[in-house]
Protein backbone atom coordinates (compact mmCIF):
# COMPACT_ATOMS: atom_id res chain seq x y z
CA UNK A 1 0.00 0.00 0.00
CA UNK A 2 1.15 3.56 -0.90
CA UNK A 3 0.55 5.41 2.34
CA UNK A 4 1.85 9.25 2.72
CA UNK A 5 1.67 10.34 5.86
CA UNK A 6 2.08 14.38 7.83
CA UNK A 7 3.11 15.83 10.88
CA UNK A 8 2.73 19.36 11.74
CA UNK A 9 1.72 18.93 15.49
CA UNK A 10 4.95 20.67 16.03
CA UNK A 11 7.70 22.94 14.90
CA UNK A 12 9.02 20.06 13.34
CA UNK A 13 7.42 19.88 10.01
CA UNK A 14 7.81 15.97 8.59
CA UNK A 15 6.58 14.01 5.59
CA UNK A 16 7.10 10.57 5.10
CA UNK A 17 5.62 7.48 1.82
CA UNK A 18 5.89 4.47 2.29
CA UNK A 19 5.22 2.09 -0.71
CA UNK A 20 6.02 -1.20 -1.72
CA UNK A 21 9.05 0.40 -4.23
CA UNK A 22 10.93 1.54 -1.01
CA UNK A 23 10.04 4.68 0.86
CA UNK A 24 11.26 8.46 2.15
CA UNK A 25 10.86 10.91 4.23
CA UNK A 26 11.79 14.70 4.80
CA UNK A 27 11.34 16.93 7.79
CA UNK A 28 11.96 20.98 8.27
CA UNK A 29 12.47 22.40 11.58
CA UNK A 30 11.39 25.95 10.79
CA UNK A 31 8.73 27.39 13.24
CA UNK A 32 5.18 27.26 12.86
CA UNK A 33 5.13 27.84 9.16
CA UNK A 34 4.36 25.13 8.06
CA UNK A 35 1.97 26.02 5.24
CA UNK A 36 5.04 27.72 2.83
CA UNK A 37 6.27 24.10 2.52
CA UNK A 38 4.22 21.51 3.45
CA UNK A 39 2.67 20.35 -0.34
CA UNK A 40 6.70 21.06 -1.48
CA UNK A 41 7.89 18.45 1.32
CA UNK A 42 4.84 16.06 -0.04
CA UNK A 43 6.27 16.47 -4.19
CA UNK A 44 9.77 16.12 -2.52
CA UNK A 45 9.22 12.64 -0.97
CA UNK A 46 7.07 11.58 -4.19
CA UNK A 47 9.80 12.29 -6.43
CA UNK A 48 12.38 10.59 -4.12
CA UNK A 49 10.21 7.19 -4.54
CA UNK A 50 9.14 7.94 -8.00
CA UNK A 51 5.98 7.60 -7.19
CA UNK A 52 3.21 10.18 -8.15
CA UNK A 53 0.38 11.65 -6.28
CA UNK A 54 -2.20 9.41 -8.16
CA UNK A 55 -0.86 6.49 -7.09
CA UNK A 56 -1.20 7.01 -3.18
CA UNK A 57 -3.64 4.61 -1.89
CA UNK A 58 -3.90 6.32 1.90
CA UNK A 59 -3.31 9.57 3.69
CA UNK A 60 -2.28 9.74 6.89
CA UNK A 61 -2.13 12.79 9.40
CA UNK A 62 -0.91 13.43 12.61
CA UNK A 63 -3.69 14.36 15.30
CA UNK A 64 -2.74 15.80 17.76
CA UNK A 65 -1.80 17.16 20.74
CA UNK A 66 0.45 19.92 19.38
CA UNK A 67 0.38 23.12 18.03
CA UNK A 68 -3.26 24.42 16.94
CA UNK A 69 -2.48 26.19 13.71
CA UNK A 70 -0.11 23.56 12.51
CA UNK A 71 -2.83 20.64 13.17
CA UNK A 72 -5.29 22.77 10.86
CA UNK A 73 -3.06 22.89 8.25
CA UNK A 74 -1.76 19.36 8.35
CA UNK A 75 -5.13 18.14 8.53
CA UNK A 76 -6.40 20.74 5.71
CA UNK A 77 -3.79 19.41 3.56
CA UNK A 78 -4.22 16.10 3.80
CA UNK A 79 -7.63 16.09 3.69
CA UNK A 80 -7.00 17.90 0.68
CA UNK A 81 -4.98 15.26 -1.17
CA UNK A 82 -7.12 12.30 0.09
CA UNK A 83 -10.33 14.50 -1.51
CA UNK A 84 -8.95 14.97 -4.56
CA UNK A 85 -7.92 11.47 -5.07
CA UNK A 86 -10.63 10.00 -4.08
CA UNK A 87 -9.08 7.87 -1.56
CA UNK A 88 -9.14 7.28 2.45
CA UNK A 89 -7.98 9.59 5.44
CA UNK A 90 -7.16 9.27 8.79
CA UNK A 91 -5.54 10.50 11.22
CA UNK A 92 -3.08 9.13 14.63
CA UNK A 93 -3.02 10.30 17.77
CA UNK A 94 0.68 12.22 17.74
CA UNK A 95 1.66 11.15 21.13
CA UNK A 96 0.94 7.33 20.14
CA UNK A 97 3.68 7.50 17.08
CA UNK A 98 6.04 9.20 19.14
CA UNK A 99 5.71 6.04 21.27
CA UNK A 100 5.77 3.89 18.67
CA UNK A 101 8.55 1.30 18.62
CA UNK A 102 9.73 1.37 22.00
CA UNK A 103 7.72 -1.28 22.96
CA UNK A 104 10.95 -3.24 23.90
CA UNK A 105 11.75 -0.81 26.83
CA UNK A 106 11.01 -1.93 30.23
CA UNK A 107 10.19 1.07 31.86
CA UNK A 108 8.08 4.10 31.05
CA UNK A 109 7.56 5.73 28.01
CA UNK A 110 6.71 9.11 27.76
CA UNK A 111 6.71 11.60 24.46
CA UNK A 112 6.77 15.22 25.42
CA UNK A 113 5.27 18.32 23.41
CA UNK A 114 5.80 21.34 24.65
CA UNK A 115 2.36 23.23 25.37
CA UNK A 116 3.97 26.43 26.10
CA UNK A 117 3.96 28.08 29.70
CA UNK A 118 5.73 25.70 31.52
CA UNK A 119 3.36 22.67 30.32
CA UNK A 120 3.87 19.67 28.41
CA UNK A 121 1.96 16.99 26.27
CA UNK A 122 2.27 13.21 27.11
CA UNK A 123 1.19 10.41 28.06
CA UNK A 124 2.60 7.13 29.80
CA UNK A 125 3.53 4.17 27.51
CA UNK A 126 4.07 0.58 29.03
CA UNK A 127 5.60 -2.52 26.93
CA UNK A 128 4.11 -0.67 23.73
CA UNK A 129 1.00 0.46 24.84
CA UNK A 130 -0.42 3.50 26.39
CA UNK A 131 -1.01 3.45 30.26
CA UNK A 132 -2.40 6.75 30.90
CA UNK A 133 -4.88 9.31 29.52
CA UNK A 134 -3.94 12.37 27.39
CA UNK A 135 -1.73 14.39 29.64
CA UNK A 136 -1.74 17.97 29.67
CA UNK A 137 0.51 19.09 32.96
CA UNK A 138 3.35 21.25 33.92
CA UNK A 139 6.79 19.60 33.33
CA UNK A 140 7.26 19.04 37.00
CA UNK A 141 4.31 17.20 37.50
CA UNK A 142 5.43 14.93 34.84
CA UNK A 143 9.08 14.38 36.42
CA UNK A 144 7.65 13.16 39.51
CA UNK A 145 5.33 10.93 37.83
CA UNK A 146 8.16 9.78 36.14
CA UNK A 147 9.75 9.00 39.20
CA UNK A 148 7.20 6.49 40.46
CA UNK A 149 8.77 4.16 37.50
CA UNK A 150 12.32 2.46 38.72
CA UNK A 151 13.35 2.95 34.59
CA UNK A 152 11.76 5.56 32.24
CA UNK A 153 12.30 7.00 28.69
CA UNK A 154 11.50 10.52 27.69
CA UNK A 155 11.11 10.85 23.49
CA UNK A 156 9.52 13.77 21.49
CA UNK A 157 10.60 16.55 19.59
CA UNK A 158 10.83 17.93 22.77
CA UNK A 159 12.75 15.33 25.08
CA UNK A 160 15.18 17.93 25.72
CA UNK A 161 12.64 20.37 27.79
CA UNK A 162 12.74 17.37 30.03
CA UNK A 163 16.29 17.10 30.31
CA UNK A 164 17.04 20.84 30.69
CA UNK A 165 14.65 21.10 33.73
CA UNK A 166 16.27 17.98 35.53
CA UNK A 167 19.54 19.71 35.07
CA UNK A 168 18.49 22.72 36.59
CA UNK A 169 16.51 21.24 39.24
CA UNK A 170 19.48 19.49 40.06
CA UNK A 171 21.76 22.62 40.20
CA UNK A 172 19.18 23.79 42.78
Amino acid sequence: MRVIAIDSATDILSVALKAEEGWSEASLDMGLRHAERLLGLVDSCLAQAGIRRSDLELVACAQGPGSFTGLRIGMAASKGIADALGIPWISVPTLDALAWGYDFFDGAVAPVIDGKKGRVYSALYLSGRRATDWLDLPLADLARLLDTYPRALVTGPDAELFRSSRRSAEAL
